[in-house]
């Protein structure tokens, strides 16, 4: 049996209408609002949950083994090993900090016809 680690992530989004003389200024205004907690987002934000499970070795899109390209990049802090699916295609970076800690830049591969767990 594998130890899978479980990613939470949800998304809140808002709209804010404000008057401004340009876009700029209107992000601007927003900005400091927000950062001042005027605006603040909460559960009737909420517009989606995301909920994936990852494993080394695993394509985090289709759950089949992966393969490494041999390109690593390792220092004292741990290390980056590109990789690619050989049955969606996809391919990304798996990272470690002295232990797996999730994928990286993942890019859907053509042969990718639907998300592993979904």
């Amino acid at each position: 049996m594998r130890k899978w680690d479980v990613i939470i992530i949800e998304t809140l989004s808002r709209i804010v209408s404000v008057e401004a003389e340009s876009g700029e200024e209107a992000k601007e205004i927003v900005d400091t609002r927000y950062e001042q907690c005027e605006i603040m987002l909460n559960a009737d934000d909420h517009i989606l949950t995301e909920i994936t499970a990852e494993h080394e070795g695993i394509c985090p899109l289709c759950g089949a083994e992966i393969t490494y390209s041999g390109n690593n990049i390792i220092d004292n802090n741990g290390g980056i090993f590109p990789w690619e699916c050989p049955a969606c295609g996809a391919h990304g970076n798996e990272s470690y900090s002295h232990k797996f800690s999730g994928h990286l830049y993942i890019k859907k591969g053509k042969k990718c016809t639907h998300v592993y767990g979904s």
